[in-house]
């Protein structure tokens, strides 16, 4: 015997009628939702507007090739947080990365990014005779791990196994005079740049 609908509510949900069978299915616009409560709950903050979410419409993207963003590196803080143990014949500064996802937060896993240090604040004049190393000044702990591809030019930067999304690596010049920046790029091209790095102080 076949499923009938005994009422048709008044219920309407992102713009669309949604309809309960006399076995307590729900059917938006005709068609089943299978999703559980608590798939439906995750939609509970959800401030989209219902244009904004047809935006959504002809997206071909699987459940995993969407939940390739997850944990995905969008931002990245650079702070210069104290005095280097210091390197022969240069000045050091300690700057910490933390390495943030689309929410904001700190990435849990290990991530990886490309760092140079420049000497103007668009990360345009590469800065010669400066260095990039993993700090270990005041580490308990793991601060990530570093990879120099080219001298005084490009390092690839690993953050911390701890979870926090954390590289804190040591900026040594022998020019403490000329401007340096460390810059980030992020995965998706977009460049993070530090505000000036004072070595005179």
């Amino acid at each position: 015997m076949g499923t009938s609908r005994i009422r048709k509510t008044d219920i309407i949900f992102v713009g669309r009628t949604l309809d309960i069978d006399t076995d307590g299915n729900f059917k938006l616009a005709g068609t089943a939702v299978t999703a559980d409560a608590g798939e439906l709950n995750i939609m509970e903050g959800v401030t989209a507007t219902y244009d904004e979410l047809n935006l959504l419409e002809n997206v071909t993207a699987t459940t995993a090739e969407i939940n390739l963003l997850d944990g995905f590196v969008a931002a990245a803080t650079i702070s210069t947080t104290g005095k280097a143990a210091q390197v022969a014949g240069a000045d050091s500064r300690v700057v910490k990365i933390v390495l943030q996802d689309l929410n904001g937060a700190a990435v849990a896993a290990r991530n990886s990014v490309l760092a140079y240090i420049s000497s103007d604040s668009e990360g345009i004049v590469a800065a010669g005779q400066t260095s990039l190393a993993i700090s270990s000044t005041g580490a308990a702990y793991d601060v990530g791990f570093l990879i120099q591809l080219t001298q005084y030019k490009a390092y690839q930067l690993i953050s911390s196994s701890a979870g926090d999304g954390v590289i804190n690596v040591d900026i040594s010049t022998s020019d403490t005079s000329s401007a340096r920046y460390l810059n980030l790029i992020l995965p998706d091209g977009t460049r993070v740049t530090s505000s000036l790095i004072v070595f005179t102080t």
